[in-house]
């Protein structure tokens, strides 16, 4: 396993959830050189998803140029997958949407914000939104002159309405 690519992964867009986490499980298996053989019964696994998924999904991300398959046969007649990852290429070429990918094409990033959904921040730090000041009714005024402060003047005030 190899952490960088899994940072690398997580940084690329690659336009579907599935298709992360297919890259994901791959950067997750892949050794320093971006290198992993797992089956794609083993990724469907892994991912929760279809077999034919986790194939449509590794076709699409080879088609990216995140990643290049070798096939492999074995002396028994079978075969496997070799992938190698290319996430450095990926993650600034996919990221700002290029012209090969329709990840965010231009007609839907000019478009209006009506249908854009409110910025999250996701910031560790606490927020410290700004406390709402009211100012004191006649009632409460009158009450402190009286010595009557705080929760009880606004007990009083509840009380006698």
């Amino acid at each position: 396993m190899s952490m960088r690519l899994m940072v690398q992964a997580m940084n690329c867009k690659v336009g579907n959830p599935a298709r992360k986490l297919v890259l994901l499980k791959l950067a997750d298996n892949a050794n320093d050189d971006g290198i992993c053989f797992p089956s794609y019964q083993y990724i469907a696994d892994k991912c929760e998803m279809t077999r034919r998924s986790a194939i449509n999904h590794i076709e699409y991300l080879i088609k990216m140029g995140l990643v290049s398959k070798k096939e492999r046969k074995n002396k028994d007649g079978s075969i496997s997958n070799l992938y190698f990852l290319h996430l450095e290429q990926g993650s600034e070429n996919f990221a700002l949407g290029s012209e090969n990918i329709s990840l965010g094409s231009e007609n839907f990033a000019l478009g209006g914000s009506e249908n854009i959904s409110p910025r999250t921040s996701h910031s560790l730090e606490p927020v410290n939104e700004p406390k709402k000041t009211t100012q004191k009714s006649e009632a409460e005024m009158l009450l402190e002159q009286f010595g009557i402060t705080g929760q009880l003047a606004k007990d009083f005030i509840t009380h006698r309405k």
